[in-house]
């Protein structure tokens, strides 16, 4: 009987971490949004809120055993797992720039899978070094 509880508090935390980043997605898009107001010459700011737009959308969309989405959720576990630091500061700030910079440099298709890949191994190599820098301390 644990396991079927297990499996179940697992899709919960995947639904609330997913619910979260297509959140942090929607915000970028509106900040970038309002400064493609501010600045109108500089078409990167629309090139990203209509990126970030179709990625907040098909986001969304993901089905929970999507495999970019189960790799992700497997590396903020791993993160958690080293501590709160590791996870509020430096994965949060990876995650904060990856989204931030969706778009603006080139068009990006809103393509859940090609960003949760990049995303994921981004926060992977954060976790690897912080792993393997928890090993070294440990000997």
């Amino acid at each position: 009987m644990r396991g079927p509880i297990v499996a179940e508090r697992k899709i919960i935390n995947m639904k609330d971490r997913l619910e979260q980043l297509v959140q942090n997605v929607v915000s970028s898009a509106d900040w970038r949004r309002s400064k493609a107001a501010q600045y109108p010459d500089d078409k990167r700011n629309v090139s990203s809120f209509e990126s970030l737009d179709k990625l907040a959308k098909n986001l969304s969309a993901i089905s929970p055993d999507d495999r970019g989405l189960v790799a992700y959720d497997e590396i903020m576990d791993r993160a958690l797992e080293l501590g709160p630091d590791l996870f509020m500061t430096d994965i949060v700030e990876v995650e904060t720039g990856y989204i931030g910079r969706y778009g603006f440099d080139y068009p990006q298709d809103g393509d859940p899978a090609e960003f949760l890949s990049g995303l994921a191994a981004e926060c992977r190599n954060l976790v690897e070094d912080a792993e393997e820098r928890g090993a070294e301390d440990k000997q």
